[in-house]
């Protein structure tokens, strides 16, 4: 036009024709429709504008990076990160890391960061923005083409969080029942995720050690949390000692001394170690003694047992004394009689013998058969290893009898024999 200049007013959505000297004509403004921004010579007066900035991905994502896209109303340049500003929330680490793209179309790629939050990108005008004509962003002046966000994206980087019922490490006594703590689980995107925890590996209640159980779930987004509970499996109970035989237990006396040992049972332990200290029994002399029984398991949990072993009087310490009469020998004559062998073999087939609540009521002090009341002194006969049991065995009936073909039988406390006695006649 000559000696005036066109522009589109933004504020009017009017051409105006004015003056050089910048003021309109005297006939007035003249309205007329928006121009063609590429007809010529208008697109010359039309700043650029950003049109939209949106995702180029989906949402929510776990992805480590994400883009936006940047469309601007016309092709610019000048675009670069300087002209970006990043807006998160509960994340960490985010960061702008490029800006690509030429024409009208930019696209931005960001660093989603850590956690779980979410992020924008706005853009800040500094007119560095500018179109072919070199009309900066939104026009002349910093911020006048500033725009927001348009999308912004939910990122979500974090695992959900497990909650176990209970305490982690867990210790447990061997021997209980274990069974795997209930645990649930949070996701800050997608709320209630319990039902998809998955649990593996179990722990062995009756074996001590150390055992994992690992609960693991994952979101939608395929964020996975895995927690470990650590069981420890101990024992710390007591072996228990059973006694067997009598305690107190009657010995006769210069019988060598075996005791009859325990049955010893432990929660964890199949075979706990049994010692057994008789060093204080002396069956040479008539006394009170004990006998101390210790149970030894696996885990070194240790008990006790003590037996009290009775050896009986008269018991001969010397020579000179009177020898010890076997108890089958009724009359102390020294012989085994046949009455007297009939004796002892009634109490092998009757299955045992024990005392009479009596002693004159019967002529040795014994009642055949089992019975409770064990409290005197035992026959002699029944002297086989472990010990008095209360019972005639074979071989136990078998010596009395050697002594019954012998003519006789004498006490021998020095040579070692099984029962002090030895066969034949003193």
């Amino acid at each position: 036009m000559n000696g005036v200049s066109a522009f589109w007013s933004r504020g009017a959505g009017m051409w105006c024709i004015v003056a050089l000297t910048g003021l309109c004509h005297a006939g007035g403004t003249v309205a007329a429709p928006a121009p063609d921004r590429d007809s010529v010579p208008h697109r010359a007066l039309i700043p650029p504008e950003v049109v939209s900035i949106l995702r180029n991905g989906p949402s929510p994502t776990a992805a480590p990076e994400v883009a936006f896209g940047v469309l601007f109303s016309e092709a610019v340049t000048g675009v670069d990160i300087e002209d970006f500003e990043l807006e998160a929330h509960n994340l960490v680490g985010e960061a702008i890391l490029s800006v690509t793209g030429s024409g009208a179309g930019y696209t931005v790629l960001v660093a989603s960061g850590e956690g779980a939050g979410v992020i924008e990108v706005h853009l800040r005008d500094n007119d560095t923005i500018r179109d072919v004509d070199n009309n900066a962003l939104g026009g002349p002046g910093l911020g006048n083409g500033d725009h927001e966000c348009d999308e912004m994206y939910i990122v979500d980087r974090r695992g959900p969080e497990i909650a176990l019922a209970g305490d982690n490490p867990l210790v447990i006594e061997c021997g209980d029942v274990f069974i795997r703590p209930n645990a649930t689980a949070f996701d800050t995107t997608y709320g209630d995720v319990s039902g998809d925890i998955a649990v593996t590996g179990d722990a062995d209640a009756d074996a001590v050690g150390d055992y994992e159980v690992t609960y693991t779930v994952s979101d939608p987004l395929g964020n996975t949390t895995e927690l470990v509970l650590a069981v420890h499996v101990r024992d710390t109970s007591l072996p228990e000692i059973a006694l067997s035989g009598a305690n107190p237990l009657a010995w006769p006396c210069s019988v060598p001394y075996v005791d009859p040992g325990a049955a010893v049972t432990d929660v964890c332990d199949a075979a706990p170690v049994l010692v057994i200290d008789d060093t204080d029994v002396d069956p040479s002399h008539a006394g009170s003694f004990t006998v101390v029984l210790t149970a030894t398991d696996a885990s070194g949990n240790v008990n006790q047992a003590v037996r009290v072993v009775n050896v009986a009087a008269p018991c001969g310490e010397g020579e000179g004394e009177p020898p010890e009469e076997h108890t089958a020998d009724q009359d102390g004559d020294g012989l085994i009689e046949l009455s007297e062998l009939l004796r002892v073999i009634q109490f092998y087939n009757s299955g045992g013998f024990h005392c009479a609540d009596d002693p004159g009521s019967t002529e040795d002090g014994y009642v055949p058969g089992p019975g409770a009341n064990e409290t005197c002194s035992p026959h002699n006969s029944d002297y086989a290893p472990p010990g008095p049991d209360w019972q005639i065995a074979l071989t136990e009936l078998l010596r009395i009898i050697q002594f019954y073909n012998s003519g006789g039988y004498h006490y021998c406390p020095g040579e070692g024999t099984e029962d002090g006695f030895c066969p034949g006649a003193a």
